[in-house]
């Protein structure tokens, strides 16, 4: 294990006591909230250009392991518990991720750089535009459907991980799960022994966690994929005035956010610019 990643073990360390709780209670208490966790969404990078930080994962891996079986599995995407993602790269550039489509009655899966054909998930469709559009600003465009020739150096700096590790099928479930942590007497340390909790208690543990990831890998830049994602990382909630927003810490690299709801393809180009002139400022 590189020291890298036995650095970032020390963090993902901390959240033992949760995991073994929801583990323990997920066919009881947890069932139907909880669908397991994903620390990483891709392999630890140091100093990357960007660090995308998401709310938390779908329940896909959820159901792809439970697939036409009679059972509650719950995938463990932690190191020492499944080490194949870690040694991945970002779903965003895998297979039938952005794009697929029925052709004569067929499923057909695509690849990432294939933009010329049906989108299969929107989101990570529109992903992978944003970073064509900051690569096309260093590199020729492409106008073909091969990979492109920054392919592979943008892998290596980008990183993508979620405000909290906790599957879910959607938000809701997620502060579900957050009202009735704060309820298990065997997790009080974790929340500083606090006698009178709030959901936000238990939320902050695990926002204390993504500025620690922070503080270990040194992005240029944070870009946070929603508006709540960027309400709770840096601690604001205040209204915002426009669908794209940012942040700046001392202490830390600026963080830019963006509003996902409804059709936010308009806000690329912008976001494109913001993110490219922060990671070649200097």
């Amino acid at each position: 294990m590189s020291k890298l990643l036995k650095e970032y073990k020390y963090i993902e360390d901390k959240i033992k006591d949760i995991v073994e709780i929801l583990e323990k209670n997920k066919t009881t208490r947890y069932k139907g909230l909880y669908k397991g966790i994903a620390t990483l969404l891709s392999p630890i990078v140091k100093n990357p250009d960007i660090l995308f930080l998401g709310i938390n994962s779908g329940d896909g891996a959820f159901k792809e392991i439970n697939q036409g079986k009679d059972s509650y599995d719950t995938p463990l995407r932690m190191i020492g518990e499944d080490e194949t993602f870690i040694n991945g790269e970002i779903d965003w550039f895998k297979k039938n991720t952005s794009r697929g489509g029925f052709v004569n009655g067929r499923w057909e899966a695509y690849e990432w750089f294939q933009r010329d054909k049906p989108i299969n998930n929107i989101f990570p469709a529109r992903m992978i535009d944003l970073l064509y559009l900051i690569a096309e600003k260093k590199y020729p465009k492409i106008t073909n459907n091969t990979e492109p020739i920054w392919a592979s150096e943008c892998k290596k700096k980008i990183m993508y991980s979620n405000i909290y590790p906790i599957i879910t099928s959607d938000t809701r479930d997620l502060y579900k799960i957050f009202s009735l942590l704060k309820e298990e007497n065997d997790l009080k340390h974790l929340w500083e022994n606090k006698k009178s909790l709030k959901k936000w208690d238990i939320q902050l543990f695990f926002v204390k966690l993504s500025h620690e990831l922070v503080s270990l890998i040194k992005p240029k830049v944070i870009v946070c994929m929603g508006t709540q994602a960027f309400n709770d990382y840096t601690y604001t909630h205040n209204k915002k005035k426009s669908k794209i927003f940012t942040y700046k810490n001392d202490n830390e690299p600026l963080v830019i956010g963006f509003s996902r709801s409804g059709n936010f393809s308009s806000l690329l180009p912008k976001l494109a610019d913001m993110i490219f002139k922060e990671i070649n400022k200097d």
